[in-house]
């Protein structure tokens, strides 16, 4: 949250995460409690306090002008935020978002029983809940969905969240790469986010 404010952007976590929980395929689970956030989850897309949301509040108060559905040269600008072209993808995801306020905690699943490589992770909000399998490898889309639709029905806790109103499905895809432009800022799947 400071680098965010030094850079002048003024953005507001929906959720603090103080417990993550790392399951292992042979069942053990690692347990990490702090006092302090682990992570903070923000909102995207549409919804009022996401972060594009801030980036356009921030860059209405700089004068900033933002073209909407332009094509642009990398070169030629300074922040890089668009994702790899499909084809390009190494890392895809395949998920759904549920109507749920009782999770607090993150849960990752590193099983090969549901995807390999990959892993499947519960990211609480304050209402909703959504529950991610990601698989690694190019071409790997339907490995993800896959991956998801097994965990849901093999997984109690994932079971459980998946009793809750469902929302929507979600799915994307990313490329890890080390970006090769010095001098710029590279977010979002740009810079190998998912």
């Amino acid at each position: 949250l400071k680098m965010f404010s030094s850079f002048g952007l003024k953005l507001s976590p929906s959720f603090e995460i103080f417990k993550v929980f790392r399951h292992s395929p042979s069942g053990y689970v690692s347990k990490t409690f702090s006092k302090k956030p682990i992570f903070y989850i923000f909102e995207r897309g549409f919804l009022k306090n996401s972060i594009e949301n801030g980036l356009i509040e921030t860059a209405k108060k700089l004068n900033i002008e933002i073209k909407w559905g332009n094509k642009k040269n990398p070169d030629n600008v300074d922040i890089v935020a668009t994702g790899p072209k499909k084809n390009k993808a190494n890392i895809f995801g395949y998920g759904a978002i549920f109507k749920i306020k009782k999770i607090d905690s993150v849960h990752l699943f590193y099983n090969t029983n549901y995807v390999k490589p990959g892993y499947i992770s519960i990211i609480p909000s304050k209402k909703l809940c959504e529950i991610l399998c990601v698989a690694f490898g190019k071409k790997s889309e339907e490995k993800a969905k896959r991956g998801f639709e097994i965990a849901i029905r093999n997984e109690e806790l994932l079971k459980k969240i998946s009793t809750h109103e469902k929302l929507f499905t979600i799915k994307g895809y990313g490329n890890y790469f080390w970006p090769k432009m010095k001098r710029k800022l590279f977010i979002g799947e740009a810079g190998g986010f998912l």
